[in-house]
C-alpha cells in the first residue's frame, strides 16, 4: 500500500496528516519523485473543493459576519485586551 505525500515527507502514518511535516524553511525530508506526483495529484484533487466551500462560506451569513467589516487593531490595544495569535497580528 502507497503512503500519502504527507506520510512520506514526515515518517508518519497518514492518520497524522501535517503534524512533524513541515519544519521552518522546508520539509523535515526532501520529497521523492513520486512524493512530488503525489503532492501534485493531492492539489488537484483538494483544489476544486476547496473552491466548493469558500463558495459555500461566502454564502453563509454566520461566517460572513465574522469576517466582514473587521479591521486592524493597535498594538497598544491589543495588549490592553491581552489579545494572542492571529487576533494580535498586524
Amino acid at each position: 500500500m502507497r503512503r500519502s505525500c504527507f506520510a512520506q515527507v514526515s515518517g508518519s502514518p497518514d492518520t497524522v496528516i501535517c503534524l512533524g511535516c513541515l519544519a521552518v524553511g522546508g520539509l523535515m525530508r526532501d520529497l521523492t519523485d513520486a512524493g512530488i506526483a503525489d503532492v501534485q495529484q493531492s492539489v488537484r484533487t483538494v483544489w476544486p473543493k476547496l473552491a466548493r466551500l469558500r463558495q459555500a462560506l461566502e454564502r453563509t451569513s454566520s461566517f460572513l459576519d465574522r469576517i466582514e467589516r473587521i479591521g486592524i487593531i493597535a498594538p497598544e490595544k491589543a495588549r490592553t485586551f491581552e489579545l494572542l495569535g492571529p487576533m494580535a497580528r498586524r
